[in-house]
């Protein structure tokens, strides 16, 4: 006999079915992967840019202990060029992680259609060539993988700012991780890009070449949301279409996507399969692509403390009282 399928509710005590088609089953399964396998790209770069987020707020961290608590031990340099490596290596691992799975999650939205891939692929690889930062980022992973750190050494900034040679009676503070070449010549670091870094100089600022590789990266990763939209759009349909027919049978209630699922069952009801069809997966996806944005001009943007006079706040603040 062959297996029924319906949609119900995997909760105690509910015993409604609404027969459907193994075809539709099957169209509810596709389009929930579809949604799962998306959210997953979408979580690894979320997970991208809040390593950098943590990069930089380690680097700012430090600027401004350094300008209030100057003169510290040797030691706390050193405890911060650690600090310095791990924000980078966390960033690092998990951009591996998203260039390794991505092909896979591509392969189970497309249905091993390896030309969709191919697009996603083809947009990385334009910031690859377009954006030393992106190449140095990419070798340098390959490289503290099996062999050395990030970071070569680092630099506390103290420098007053000056307009056509007068001082301002204003101070910068930065500091600046750097990479050697020199370091880098030593171990087994891509020469071609090598020559491009030796090229800038005896030392390489860091976060310039973190920022042009985020930068790049996010571009490339709008295009894979720009592939997968009407593949996204078509299961969400699909799904909709599933809860508003269950809706139809047996009402509306606040409750309704609460343990609702897909079921298939054999002839003597044993599970074969139950699919959740809730829309949980795609709203966080929605919520991850709201949050996470353009990051196209990263590169030429910095955050700063310092009081501007006659501007006004881009955003004003409600915690204001009345």
């Amino acid at each position: 006999m062959e297996n029924e399928y319906y949609i119900g509710k995997l909760v105690w005590g509910e015993s409604k079915k609404l027969p459907i088609t193994s075809w539709a089953f099957s169209q509810i399964k596709s389009a929930v992967q579809i949604q799962m396998e998306a959210l997953y790209i979408e979580q690894k770069y979320d997970f991208i840019v809040q390593n950098y987020i943590e990069f930089e707020e380690t680097l700012l961290r430090a600027g401004l202990q350094d300008m209030i608590l100057s003169g510290q031990e040797i030691q706390w340099f050193h405890v911060n060029r650690a600090l310095f490596d791990r924000r980078i290596m966390n960033l690092l691992t998990t951009v591996r992680s998203y260039d390794d799975s991505l092909e896979q999650h591509f392969s189970k939205i497309f249905d091993h259609d390896k030309s969709k891939f191919s697009q996603a692929k083809a947009a990385f690889s334009l910031e690859y060539d377009a954006r030393l930062g992106y190449r140095t980022i990419c070798k340098l992973r390959n490289f503290i993988q099996h062999q050395g750190f990030p970071v070569h050494g680092s630099s506390y900034q103290f420098r007053w700012l000056e307009d056509e040679g007068v001082r301002k009676g204003k101070s910068r503070n930065t500091v600046d991780p750097y990479l050697c070449p020199e370091e880098l010549r030593k171990g087994d670091f891509n020469r071609g890009v090598l020559a491009e870094l030796e090229a800038v100089g005896a030392s390489v600022d860091l976060k310039t070449l973190v920022r042009d590789f985020l930068e790049g990266f996010s571009i490339a990763h709008h295009k894979t949301r720009e592939i997968l939209q009407e593949k996204l759009e078509t299961a969400e349909a699909t799904i909709v279409e599933m809860v508003n027919y269950y809706r139809s049978e047996f009402g509306d209630s606040k409750n309704l996507l609460s343990g609702l699922a897909a079921i298939s069952r054999d002839d003597e009801g044993n599970k074969v399969d139950e699919i959740f069809i809730g829309q949980g997966s795609n709203t966080h996806r929605a919520h991850l692509v709201k949050k996470n944005g353009s990051l196209k001009n990263i590169s030429v943007s910095y955050v700063s403390s310092e009081i501007v006079e006659n501007t006004y706040p881009r955003r004003q603040s409600a915690d204001q009282y009345d």
